[in-house]
């Protein structure tokens, strides 16, 4: 089992450094996605946990909406907001 090693080193006060091992399989998906894109592996792996980390956060708030929506299921038209705004 072949691994890539990425290390990102910097001479910023808060930068962390993290190493990613990855099989061949996962190596070679890797690679091919960052050539499309056009963009380093770092940061392909930067955006997907800041996406991921955001997903999950939309998801917490969608779970506390749909909760406060079941208990008072109260919903207004396009029509009634658009008068309430005076719109």
């Amino acid at each position: 089992m072949a691994n890539i090693t990425t290390t990102m080193y910097s001479r910023r006060k808060n930068d962390a450094c993290y190493v990613c091992l990855l099989t061949d399989e996962e190596s070679n998906l890797a690679r091919s996605y960052c050539s499309i894109h056009g963009i380093s592996f770092s940061e392909a792996l930067k955006r997907a946990l800041i996406e991921r980390i955001e997903d999950e956060l939309d998801l917490v708030e969608y779970k506390a909406a749909k909760k406060r929506y079941d208990e008072n299921p109260v919903s207004y038209s396009l029509e009634e907001v658009r008068k309430e705004l005076d719109f």
